[in-house]
């Protein structure tokens, strides 16, 4: 390989091994967080999957609709004396499901872990809430958005 070849293979391997490193090691450091109790203060219906889980570059025109709504929650927690918030979406199959997650999640008060580093960062302690899967920006290995 010449010289051209490698300028390129190590910016390929900088421009995607930063994002997933980093995600894994954030992955990895999660299980140590302090845990504390957050509630949720809004929450709203939106239709298809949420923005920051999947990259807009993978939905195409014309592509079938897997999952038609997803329920976004905005929940609020103190620590050390400021408040942070942080959000999470259900996935819904159809606009009745997403009213129905939307009514009970309404100031419900849930778990969260946060960076005692960086409080502001913060992931639901419990992958699944009324049994459907958490969706939360930065726990997409696809779309490591963990900057």
């Amino acid at each position: 390989m010449d010289s051209l070849g490698w300028v390129f293979f190590i910016f390929t391997l900088l421009l995607f091994g930063i994002p997933y490193t980093r995600f894994f090691l954030r992955r990895g450091k999660m299980t140590s967080w302090p845990i504390t109790s957050a509630r949720v203060s809004k929450v709203e219906i939106f239709e298809g999957v949420p923005e920051e889980y999947i990259p807009r570059m993978a939905i195409r025109p014309g592509m079938p609709v897997t999952i038609p709504y997803h329920c976004r929650a905005q929940y609020a927690y103190f620590v050390a004396g400021t408040i942070h918030s942080g959000w999470f979406a259900l996935l819904a199959k159809n606009l009745t499901e997403a009213q129905g997650l939307a009514k009970g999640l309404q100031n419900l008060t849930i778990q969260v872990k946060y960076d005692p580093r960086k409080p502001a960062d913060s992931a639901l302690e419990e992958p699944r809430i009324f049994d459907k899967k958490v969706v939360q920006s930065g726990t997409n290995p696809l779309n490591p958005t963990v900057w």
